[in-house]
């Protein structure tokens, strides 16, 4: 699961590399966020 969230981080940054760090931050935390989710939801189909 930590590798599924560093690749859709490696994804982001490849994807936007021109936006500014403020929104590099807020992306990244919406992106923890969501992982976090999945994780919790994969807990509870599994």
């Amino acid at each position: 699961m930590v590798v599924i969230k560093y690749f859709i981080l490696l994804l982001f940054s490849l994807l936007s590399q021109n936006i500014t760090a403020t929104e590099w931050r807020i992306n990244a935390v919406t992106i923890n966020s969501t992982a976090n989710g999945l994780q919790v939801s994969a807990k509870y189909i599994l």
